[in-house]
């Protein structure tokens, strides 16, 4: 970067990062001299920074004021990134993390400078992620600090991004004084977590979510934050699944990858029983779901029984009748990616692999084969839907399994016979939502290629597939998600889990009326 006082300014670091940065420098060429001289900033001396650590990154200048630059930090893992701000070309710096931090050089702050509730509680809850960013209620100041940026028309706006955030100032004047300036955070409409799970039951809260490295959200306003943060006891990483009890939906399971492992009692699934607003850990785990995160954890409709199948279908499902205190392996499948329980009818489950349809009958505990002809196996698919049945919440044995590029399948009848809906050409997604006042059926949701439309888009069909109208259009396509969830208690309402844009969510405009042609 060349700044108004004629020098070329250059941020390095030894690895492109985002991780394993272990040494950087920050340097300055005179053109004039035609010299480099190193200006890295000094050492934390404070905090036993003896040598380098990490690397340097975003870097950035005011353009009405030479020599005015910050750069920061990135892989700075102890104690945690920062950014560097000075006034005379690199001769001295201001260290922000180090003059906001409540606990300062002299204090306990467990290897992070941090900041307190004011300036993030407000918008952003999670950052304290789960409470485990210490001290507990703080959040870090930053990592992964690779971009920064003083506001070329007003030099007091300061913005820094981190894995998390970004954090932004209107003061920034102050810390030349010594103080430390006012931060927020500045990220209202970006958004970047990749979506794994989203459920929507029939009381509570009309959402809940699973996703990547901050856990998920019970959705209680979707124009807000959650207050309560981010999944606690047990914290996750990325969530694997979450499942709700169709008869009995305040109680939700969930599994993922957590923040600390533990078989007993099991941190990789997690059970609530007021619909998500409290959780425990699952008293002990099912065998072979201590890793990844977790595989697929489903709950019958009573909320009585479990059934958990571990990741990557390394072994054979499990089903608990006592809460999770102890697991028995399910009789009649070896292996299976995903069990479905049905939502109206107690103790059943469901299971695809490939071309054969397995259900437990009303027992559970055993599964059997259901389909009298055999299925076509999941084709080239766009998500992670493919090949997972999705059941309807208002009828026993009322199943959609969408099977990508080959097509869309729908039975009535817990499985046995399957009907073909010849005018979906490809299906990745399959949701169940409210039905209209029209038809009073479900809504189907479709993300996947139906007719007359024949582009791949987001549909709903009133009639059962029989007809489909596209909900979306050209200019609201957000890149395809990777999974949709219909609301059963709003008719129209469809959410998208996107793969790096959060989730997104439509409904018809006010005053909408589906006619169906007679």
């Amino acid at each position: 970067m060349v700044n108004p006082d004629g020098n070329l300014y250059v941020t390095f670091g030894d690895y492109p990062g985002p991780n394993n940065m272990n040494y950087g420098v920050v340097e300055k060429f005179s053109p004039a001299n035609n010299t480099w001289t190193n200006i890295t900033p000094p050492l934390d001396t404070a905090e036993g920074e003896t040598s380098q650590r990490g690397g340097f990154c975003g870097l950035t200048q005011d353009p009405n004021n030479p020599g005015t630059l910050a750069v920061t930090t990135i892989d700075r893992w102890y104690p945690v990134d920062t950014a560097y701000l000075t006034h005379d070309g690199g001769a001295t710096w201001v260290d922000l993390a180090h003059m906001t931090s409540s606990a300062g050089p002299s204090g306990l702050n467990a290897g992070n400078y941090y900041f307190g509730p004011s300036v993030f509680q407000l918008f952003s809850p999670w950052l304290t992620f789960g409470g485990t960013s210490p001290p507990t209620g703080s959040a870090k100041f930053g990592w992964w600090m690779s971009a920064v940026l003083i506001d070329p028309t007003n030099p007091n706006h300061l913005m820094f991004g981190t894995g998390a955030t970004i954090y932004a100032t209107n003061n920034l004047s102050v810390a030349e004084s010594g103080s430390a300036p006012t931060w927020f955070v500045e990220a209202h409409g970006i958004e970047e977590t990749a979506v794994t799970a989203l459920i929507s039951p029939t009381a509570g809260a009309h959402l809940l979510s699973g996703v990547g490295d901050i856990g998920g959200f019970r959705h209680d306003d979707f124009t807000i934050s959650p207050a309560g943060g981010m999944y606690t006891n047990p914290v996750a990483t990325s969530l694997g699944s979450l499942d709700w009890a169709g008869q009995n939906p305040s109680v939700i399971v969930r599994t993922q990858s957590p923040n600390s492992g533990s078989t007993s009692p099991c941190t990789y699934g997690g059970l609530s029983t007021d619909g998500g607003a409290s959780w425990t850990p699952i008293p002990a785990c099912a065998a072979g779901v201590n890793s990844g995160n977790g595989g697929v954890l489903s709950v019958d409709a009573s909320g009585t029984m479990l059934m958990w199948a571990p990741p990557n279908a390394s072994s054979s499902p499990q089903y608990s009748t006592d809460g999770g205190n102890t697991w028995t392996t399910v009789m009649g499948i070896g292996t299976a990616p995903a069990v479905v329980a049905d939502k109206v009818a107690r103790n059943v489950f469901y299971v695809s692999t490939g071309t054969r349809f397995y259900s437990t009958g009303t027992g559970g505990t055993a599964f059997s084969q259901a389909n009298s002809a055999l299925l076509p196996a999941s084709g080239s698919c766009n998500g992670s839907g493919c090949g997972i049945p999705v059941v309807n919440f208002s009828q026993k044995g009322d199943i959609w399994l969408p099977l990508g590029s080959n097509g869309l399948r729908h039975s009535v009848d817990g499985g046995v016979t399957w009907t073909n809906l010849s005018n979906v050409s490809w299906a990745n997604s399959v949701a169940v939502g409210a039905a209209g006042s029209v038809t009073h059926n479900p809504a189907i949701y479709l993300y996947g290629i139906a007719a007359p439309a024949s582009v791949l888009a987001i549909y709903r069909s009133d009639d059962d597939g029989t007809t489909w109208v596209r909900v979306n259009d050209d200019l609201h396509q957000y890149g395809g998600p990777t999974l949709i969830q219909a609301d059963p208690r709003v008719y129209g309402r469809v959410y998208l889990g996107m793969n790096g844009r959060g989730i997104i969510y439509g409904e018809p405009a006010p005053g909408y009326v589906r006619t169906i042609k007679k």
